[in-house]
């Protein structure tokens, strides 16, 4: 992607609950992971953060931290408005109606909260999806590259 002027960046989290399992407890870490994680990209080329569940709302914060970011892709989860105040780079959204009520009200609050500050944002709400990438997640993360390239 680097070719097409732009990185889409999934930075892992190095705070283990189990041994493959990563989560995003601490935003202090979270920074240092990304940092260390994006040497050599991050002012380089254009980043996409992308991130599902916990990770979603860590790459919205990264999103809006830094400069080199011109967009969010999250899945599965969005940031409470108040922790990321700050994103104004386009912001897609894709969530599952087979997800946890409080997950898809956090995803519509976001989307509300982006919208009323003018903030182009872009939520697909899935028929068939729990609290997982999508099925069609290739064709998904094409979709979602195109429409924030689209509104920059």
């Amino acid at each position: 992607m680097t070719a097409q002027g732009y990185d889409l960046y999934a930075p892992a989290s190095s705070q283990l609950v189990a041994h493959d399992r990563g989560i995003w407890e601490s935003f202090d870490q979270t920074v240092t992971d990304v940092n260390e994680q994006a040497v050599g990209k991050i002012g380089a080329v254009p980043l996409i953060m992308v991130g599902r569940s916990q990770g979603a709302v860590r790459a919205a914060q990264s999103a809006s931290s830094l400069d080199s970011a011109i967009g969010a892709i999250l899945v599965a989860l969005a940031p409470k408005p108040e922790t990321c105040p700050n994103l104004d780079t386009p912001t897609y959204i894709i969530g599952g109606q087979k997800d946890r009520v409080e997950f898809i009200d956090a995803m519509r609050s976001f989307t509300a909260y982006q919208e009323s500050r003018g903030v182009p944002l872009r939520f697909d709400l899935l028929p068939n999806m729990g609290h997982r990438y999508p099925d069609d997640f290739s064709s998904r993360i094409q979709t979602a590259v195109e429409w924030i390239q689209e509104n920059q």
